[in-house]
């Protein structure tokens, strides 16, 4: 049972009644989104899982997220920066794969190379 002096925090009817706090800058408000989003934000990210370090990625999408926030325009349709944010961790993880991502290199290129120049074995 609340006490005299405890302080009522209300609660958002949804995520996007803190828009406007967050994009005032409100970190407490951002708390509270990240809160009520993570969990979406973390199942958007988990065919990636095996392939990128999806810590990392939560991270960076959060940073820029709080970063966008100030210019986001909603779109009248419901959870506006959480699709906002999905889509955000969802490219920084396609970056990171694509960062990350070593080319092949043909068996025979390796082969040529091996055989030096003039087709001899290179000394080691």
């Amino acid at each position: 049972m609340p006490g005299a002096g405890d302080k009522l925090v209300p609660v958002a009817e949804s995520l996007d009644d803190l828009l406007p706090a967050i994009g005032a800058g409100d970190a407490m408000a951002f708390a509270r989104w990240l809160a009520g989003a993570e969990g979406r934000l973390r199942d958007s990210l988990r065919s990636f899982a095996a392939r990128v370090d999806t810590e990392a990625v939560l991270q960076e999408a959060l940073i820029r997220v709080w970063q966008v926030a100030p210019r986001f325009v909603p779109d009248g349709r419901p959870d506006g920066l959480v699709r906002l944010a999905i889509r955000i961790a969802r490219n920084v993880a396609v970056s990171e794969l694509r960062r990350n991502r070593l080319d092949p290199v043909e068996v025979e290129a390796l082969e040529r190379l091996a055989d030096g120049p003039d087709g001899l074995p290179l000394a080691h």
